[in-house]
């Protein structure tokens, strides 16, 4: 039989290839010319004929030369930055192998949105409740204080306590109180109900909130015998009073009072209850507000001076409640105070909630990422000549699982794309599920950060679920493949095949 390859190595000299290189590629090309020769040999062709058939789809040796020159250029290593030529191609390979599949590529993009979409409404959820700061100005510095006693932790403040502790402690820089009530709005077409609230004058310049229009409380408003004032919500103006911009000139009947509009709060305002109205606190009636015996269900807000922790704030209202029920043991005997960070007074024991909530769509988006894997692997499985044929022309282990990684990763980017959409409905069924009302619920949305954390969990996806199909991709013996090719291809030449495989590799 005669020896090919010395002749395929003159063929590849002008290249100036790597030994190793050239090694392989002259043992992958001689292999292919033994077979060639051996079968028509057997079928009754001549020696002499069988050679030249031979030589003759081994021929061109310029043409050769050329595709091998530039399949070695476009295998060359390098980083592999965005933009550089080796990712582009990569990424324009991927989108023609998923364009090609379309009922693939739909099956894998549905089953991995599912997975994804239901993470990213989850995580919305958590963002708003847990992860992201009140909106307030310095709201790490906001803290309740309630009363506390051997059988209620967390009691309503009697009013002239709270009048106490904000004389008495000085670890904060200003303390409000509020009270929930509802008031019989007359006056301005049918009466109803709406909800309100009694807050001292203090209570908006503790959190640090500033009118939409006009302004807040003055410190003389809070005073008994004094003219009625109110301040509306941002959704009351807006939506019952019909967003009057002279509503600074007019006064709603609450109660049979006639109280002036002084103020209108910011849409974003909301703390706990959706109150619509808002009044100073003396302007509540009842004597009981004066009882230091009488818990109204008052409950206290206080800003913490620069530095200060709620721990040391803490220890200070001990010593003041303290001192408080020894001056008034009949109503205060027994009685402490406790501080919590707003934050955590807000959410309550919702975190657990949404952690486990966290974890059940964890679990579905591996579910959906084993599935896909399976789906990649039984699609590897019947690409092993191609990645085969790629290897023998030159790609290392390291390109083809890095192909393959971008088809995965562009699965689960087109997954996200749709996650995203069903999240958006999604957020309304966890909002939904989960029991009570859910604090902060207001605050929930795909901002920024949700879609931050939606494009990391699609390339990680990706990552996760294409790195088995990537291996057995990347571990296909190429002489295998290529012997199999060549008894199966009947008189389709090498150049041919090159010719086929770079246009299929989009090396064109």
């Amino acid at each position: 039989m005669p020896e090919w390859s010395d002749w395929i190595r003159q063929q590849l000299a002008p290249l100036k290839l790597a030994p190793t290189r050239e090694a392989e590629i002259v043992e992958e090309l001689a292999q292919h010319a033994r077979d060639r020769y051996a079968d028509l040999t057997s079928s009754g062709v001549g020696d002499a004929e069988a050679r030249r058939i031979t030589l003759d789809e081994l021929s061109g040796h310029e043409f050769l030369a050329r595709e091998l020159q530039a399949v070695e250029r476009t295998n060359a290593p390098g980083p592999v930055v965005l933009g550089a030529p080796g990712l582009w191609q990569d990424l324009r390979y991927g989108f023609r192998m998923l364009r090609n599949q379309p009922g693939f590529s739909a099956v894998a993009m549905l089953v991995l949105a599912l997975g994804i979409g239901a993470n990213t409404a989850v995580f919305s959820v958590v963002n708003g409740v847990l992860l992201r700061p009140l909106s307030y100005p310095d709201s790490s510095q906001l803290v309740s204080i309630y009363e506390s006693n051997k059988d209620f932790s967390h009691s309503s403040v009697a009013y002239p306590n709270y009048l106490d502790w904000r004389r008495e402690a000085r670890s904060f820089a200003s303390m409000g109180a509020r009270r929930r009530d509802d008031f019989n709005f007359t006056g301005s077409g049918i009466p109803e109900q709406l909800s309100g609230e009694y807050v001292s004058a203090s209570y908006f310049i503790t959190l640090g909130v500033r009118s939409y229009i006009g302004r807040t409380f003055l410190p003389q408003e809070d005073r008994q015998s004094t003219a009625c004032t109110v301040i509306v919500s941002y959704p009351f103006w807006n939506i019952r009073l019909g967003g009057d911009p002279k509503i600074l000139q007019r006064s709603l009947t609450l109660n049979e009072m006639r109280c002036a509009v002084v103020g209108v709060l910011p849409r974003e305002f909301s703390l706990g209850d959706r109150a619509q109205v808002f009044l100073p606190m003396e302007q509540y009636g009842s004597v009981e507000l004066r009882r230091r015996q009488s818990h109204l269900g008052i409950t206290v807000v206080g800003r913490l001076k620069p530095r200060l922790t709620a721990a040391a704030a803490q220890g200070e209202m001990a010593a003041v409640a303290a001192g408080l029920s020894r001056q008034y043991p009949d109503t205060n005997g027994g009685q402490g105070a406790k501080v919590v960070p707003l934050k955590d007074d807000l959410i309550g024991h919702i975190p657990s909630t949404l952690w486990l909530l966290v974890g059940a769509v964890g679990f579905v988006l591996v579910i959906a990422c084993a599935n896909v894997a399976n789906l990649l692997l039984a699609r590897a499985t019947g690409r092993k000549r191609e990645f085969a044929i790629r290897a023998a022309l030159g790609a290392e282990r390291g390109r083809i699982i890095r192909q393959l990684l971008t088809e995965s990763v562009l699965l689960a980017m087109g997954g996200a794309a749709i996650g995203l959409l069903l999240a958006r409905w999604g957020t309304s069924l966890v909002l939904a599920a989960v029991p009570g009302s859910l604090p902060r619920a207001g605050e929930v949305s795909i901002d920024p950060y949700v879609l931050a954390f939606t494009l990391v969990v699609s390339i990680l996806t990706g990552i996760v679920f294409g790195l088995a199909p990537a291996f057995l991709g990347a571990n296909a013996d190429p002489q295998e493949a290529l012997k199999a090719g060549t008894r199966g291809a009947g008189g389709t030449g090498v150049a041919w095949r090159v010719l086929s495989w770079r246009w299929k590799l989009g090396l064109r």
